[in-house]
Protein backbone atom coordinates (compact mmCIF):
# COMPACT_ATOMS: atom_id res chain seq x y z
CA UNK A 1 0.00 0.00 0.00
CA UNK A 2 1.83 3.78 -0.69
CA UNK A 3 2.25 5.80 1.72
CA UNK A 4 -1.11 8.37 2.70
CA UNK A 5 -3.41 5.25 1.43
CA UNK A 6 -6.01 4.94 3.61
CA UNK A 7 -7.67 1.70 1.87
CA UNK A 8 -7.31 -1.89 0.59
CA UNK A 9 -9.14 -1.19 -2.69
CA UNK A 10 -7.57 -0.52 -5.90
CA UNK A 11 -6.92 2.76 -7.12
CA UNK A 12 -9.09 2.91 -9.78
CA UNK A 13 -12.11 2.32 -7.28
CA UNK A 14 -11.00 5.36 -5.85
CA UNK A 15 -10.95 7.29 -9.95
CA UNK A 16 -14.13 5.92 -10.41
CA UNK A 17 -15.98 6.72 -7.30
CA UNK A 18 -14.65 10.37 -7.21
CA UNK A 19 -16.17 10.62 -10.65
CA UNK A 20 -19.51 10.08 -10.00
CA UNK A 21 -19.86 13.45 -7.97
CA UNK A 22 -19.26 16.11 -11.42
CA UNK A 23 -21.38 13.71 -13.20
CA UNK A 24 -24.28 13.58 -10.47
CA UNK A 25 -23.57 17.87 -10.53
CA UNK A 26 -23.84 17.49 -14.12
CA UNK A 27 -27.10 15.63 -13.99
CA UNK A 28 -28.60 17.54 -11.11
CA UNK A 29 -28.05 20.93 -13.05
CA UNK A 30 -29.63 19.57 -16.54
CA UNK A 31 -32.66 18.41 -14.49
CA UNK A 32 -32.86 21.81 -12.64
CA UNK A 33 -32.17 23.79 -15.88
CA UNK A 34 -35.32 21.34 -18.04
CA UNK A 35 -37.55 21.56 -15.08
CA UNK A 36 -37.22 25.26 -15.34
CA UNK A 37 -37.37 25.97 -18.59
CA UNK A 38 -40.88 23.64 -18.57
CA UNK A 39 -41.94 25.71 -16.28
CA UNK A 40 -41.07 28.77 -18.07
CA UNK A 41 -43.14 27.63 -20.98
CA UNK A 42 -41.36 25.22 -23.12
CA UNK A 43 -42.33 21.52 -24.14
CA UNK A 44 -40.33 18.75 -22.46
CA UNK A 45 -38.03 18.19 -25.61
CA UNK A 46 -37.19 21.40 -25.96
CA UNK A 47 -36.45 22.09 -22.21
CA UNK A 48 -34.45 19.22 -22.13
CA UNK A 49 -32.41 19.82 -25.60
CA UNK A 50 -31.66 23.19 -24.56
CA UNK A 51 -30.93 22.58 -20.91
CA UNK A 52 -28.25 20.05 -22.36
CA UNK A 53 -26.89 22.74 -24.78
CA UNK A 54 -27.20 25.53 -22.25
CA UNK A 55 -24.74 24.24 -19.38
CA UNK A 56 -22.72 22.77 -21.99
CA UNK A 57 -22.26 26.25 -23.31
CA UNK A 58 -22.54 24.89 -26.98
CA UNK A 59 -25.76 27.36 -28.24
CA UNK A 60 -27.55 24.79 -30.51
CA UNK A 61 -31.66 24.55 -30.69
CA UNK A 62 -34.50 23.21 -31.87
CA UNK A 63 -35.41 26.08 -34.04
CA UNK A 64 -33.71 27.81 -36.45
CA UNK A 65 -34.80 30.52 -34.64
CA UNK A 66 -33.35 29.83 -31.70
CA UNK A 67 -34.56 31.39 -28.44
CA UNK A 68 -36.40 33.95 -29.55
CA UNK A 69 -38.83 31.18 -31.41
CA UNK A 70 -40.34 30.81 -27.87
CA UNK A 71 -40.69 34.87 -27.15
CA UNK A 72 -40.14 34.64 -23.44
CA UNK A 73 -38.01 36.72 -21.49
CA UNK A 74 -38.57 34.14 -18.41
CA UNK A 75 -37.51 31.22 -20.94
CA UNK A 76 -34.15 34.02 -21.49
CA UNK A 77 -33.74 34.78 -17.86
CA UNK A 78 -33.90 30.81 -16.90
CA UNK A 79 -31.03 29.88 -19.83
CA UNK A 80 -28.65 33.66 -18.64
CA UNK A 81 -28.62 32.27 -15.22
CA UNK A 82 -27.63 27.97 -16.26
CA UNK A 83 -25.19 29.65 -18.45
CA UNK A 84 -23.54 31.23 -15.97
CA UNK A 85 -23.44 28.64 -13.64
CA UNK A 86 -22.37 26.32 -16.64
CA UNK A 87 -18.92 29.20 -17.51
CA UNK A 88 -18.02 27.96 -13.57
CA UNK A 89 -15.86 25.74 -12.60
CA UNK A 90 -17.08 22.24 -12.24
CA UNK A 91 -16.04 21.17 -8.95
CA UNK A 92 -17.11 24.86 -7.94
CA UNK A 93 -20.96 23.43 -8.96
CA UNK A 94 -19.75 20.21 -7.41
CA UNK A 95 -19.52 21.82 -4.18
CA UNK A 96 -22.80 23.97 -3.92
CA UNK A 97 -24.60 20.91 -5.16
CA UNK A 98 -22.63 18.61 -2.34
CA UNK A 99 -23.16 21.42 0.65
CA UNK A 100 -26.80 22.51 -1.04
CA UNK A 101 -25.59 26.27 -0.87
CA UNK A 102 -24.70 28.72 -3.24
CA UNK A 103 -21.90 29.98 -0.73
CA UNK A 104 -19.29 27.87 -2.88
CA UNK A 105 -19.73 30.71 -5.74
CA UNK A 106 -19.54 33.53 -3.70
CA UNK A 107 -16.03 32.09 -1.93
CA UNK A 108 -14.35 31.29 -5.05
CA UNK A 109 -12.45 34.18 -7.03
CA UNK A 110 -12.91 32.63 -10.57
CA UNK A 111 -17.00 32.45 -9.99
CA UNK A 112 -16.90 36.49 -9.10
CA UNK A 113 -14.52 37.31 -11.83
CA UNK A 114 -17.16 35.31 -14.49
CA UNK A 115 -19.99 37.47 -12.85
CA UNK A 116 -18.21 41.03 -12.54
CA UNK A 117 -17.18 40.51 -16.22
CA UNK A 118 -20.47 39.46 -17.70
CA UNK A 119 -22.19 42.42 -15.58
CA UNK A 120 -19.09 44.88 -17.23
CA UNK A 121 -20.22 43.88 -20.62
CA UNK A 122 -23.97 43.86 -19.87
CA UNK A 123 -23.56 47.63 -18.32
CA UNK A 124 -20.85 48.29 -21.50
CA UNK A 125 -23.59 47.35 -23.72
CA UNK A 126 -26.47 49.63 -22.48
CA UNK A 127 -24.03 52.32 -22.70
CA UNK A 128 -23.14 51.86 -26.56
CA UNK A 129 -27.04 51.49 -27.50
CA UNK A 130 -28.55 54.34 -25.33
CA UNK A 131 -25.26 56.79 -26.69
CA UNK A 132 -26.17 54.97 -30.30
CA UNK A 133 -29.75 56.12 -30.01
Amino acid sequence: MAAGMATDQPIGIGIVRSGHAPLRSLGAAVTACAVALRLAGMGWFDAVCHALSTLSLTGFSTHDANIAWFHSSAIEAVLALFMLSGGCNCMIQCTAGHERSPAAYRQDPEAGAILVLVLASCAGAAVYLALAG
